[in-house]
């Protein structure tokens, strides 16, 4: 029988608010992009491993005390989540076999060097890393996914295809997951026929700019660029000029850093490990249910990151009826997904984005893609294709 083990996903804010932030600011009504692995831990489809490497708030500097804090930060977790304490595992019990797995954040849990008593360096069984946020400290990262027993990097995008990733990653094996579509966007019924929809390209998500420092270097020096969302902040620089054709719902989180000590209530306080304040912006967009946003348009893009990461907003896009575009890709591809019959391709470039908008297809072929489109995710992108995508089916 195959086990999945997820690891400290009580520290993984991709996941779920830790038990520091839930205290701190109270839970955030932003739902988090992996929260299927949630409904996994639940359904007790997926296990829970504690690692004692301190907890959400209290550094490992101090043995006993960080053990037990780390213990029942992820007891109150797991009860906060409706999560099964039996699904709690800890590393004195943890013996996996071969049939085994072990999932773990890599932006969250291998940025630093790995401790010899790590469970992650004593597993003897194969580890799923996720590479989300990959390029921050990438070649940390890298040597200590090489440092594991037995690793497979997984992404929701095909990463092998992009050139910064096979720099550091070459020769480790891959696999490309299968999006979850959230339950909202697929039980989600809207009244608002293609046609009548707002004619502009709604834009969304934001950006953050990074000086050059350790852990920004890497991408910096490879794409020469100063944020992972580089059309991003093209188009929230060139919003007005662009507002005839370009529905602008991007926020700059430099231009609300700037503005929190005069509106406190457009931020949540996060803390990071060692119990410093971190700031956790509420973009402009969540302020109202995104699904209305998408649904008043007739398209959108996303943009993708860096490291050619697919943006998870485009799928939720579709399943809203807009007709989005997408840089053609092996990723796109690999989950049904074609040029002209699912999404509007270009070149990533503001300039091939304008083009595209002033020589678009007729109503009824943009129509189509709207429809083929939003039925092939909601049918596609579930936790059954999750899982299988893991091998776990």
């Amino acid at each position: 029988m195959k086990r999945l083990y997820i690891y400290n996903p009580q520290k993984t804010l991709h996941i779920s608010d830790n038990l520091f932030a839930i205290f701190k600011g109270g839970l955030l009504p932003k739902t988090k992009k992996y929260d299927h692995l949630l409904t996994l831990l639940r359904n007790k489809q997926a296990f829970l491993l504690v690692d004692f490497d301190g907890s959400s708030f209290l550094d490992s500097s101090i043995p006993l005390i960080s053990t037990v804090v780390s213990l029942l930060e992820a007891v109150c977790w797991s009860i906060l989540n409706s999560i099964p304490l039996t699904s709690i595992c800890i590393p004195c019990f943890f013996k996996p076999s071969d049939n085994d797995f072990l999932f773990v954040f890599s932006h969250e849990h291998l940025q630093k060097p790995l401790v010899s008593s790590s469970v992650l360096l004593r597993a003897k069984c194969p580890i799923f890393v996720h590479l989300s946020h990959y390029f921050f400290r990438t070649y940390e990262i890298s040597m200590n996914v090489r440092a594991l027993f037995k690793p497979i990097c997984i992404s929701e995008s095909y990463l092998p295809g992009c050139q910064y990733y096979n720099l550091y990653f070459s020769g480790i094996n891959f696999r490309q997951l299968t999006p979850v579509l959230p339950d909202r966007f697929r039980s989600w019924r809207f009244d608002h026929h293609f046609l009548s929809r707002d004619k502009r390209c709604l834009a969304v998500g934001s950006y953050q700019t990074y000086s050059r420092q350790s852990h920004t270097k890497y991408f910096i020096d490879h794409y020469s660029t100063d944020t992972i969302h580089p059309l991003r902040k093209e188009i929230y620089l060139n919003r007005d000029f662009l507002s005839a054709i370009i529905s602008c719902n991007i926020s700059s989180i430099d231009s609300q850093r700037c503005l929190y000590n005069s509106s406190r209530n457009s931020v949540g306080l996060h803390p990071d490990r060692r119990g410093f304040t971190t700031f956790y912006f509420k973009s402009d967009h969540y302020k109202d249910d995104i699904r209305l946003l998408y649904s008043h348009h007739r398209f959108c893009i996303a943009t993708d990151e860096v490291g050619c990461l697919v943006a998870i907003s485009t799928y939720e896009a579709m399943s809203c009826g807009c007709v989005c575009i997408c840089i053609p890709s092996q990723t796109l591809a690999n989950l049904g997904l074609h040029p002209h019959i699912h999404y509007l391709p270009f070149d990533g470039t503001l300039d091939s984005l304008i083009s595209l908008l002033h020589n678009l297809p007729s109503d009824n072929d943009l129509e189509q893609i709207s429809l083929v489109a939003r039925a092939h995710v909601i049918k596609r992108l579930n936790i059954q294709s999750f899982l299988a995508s893991l091998s776990f089916l």
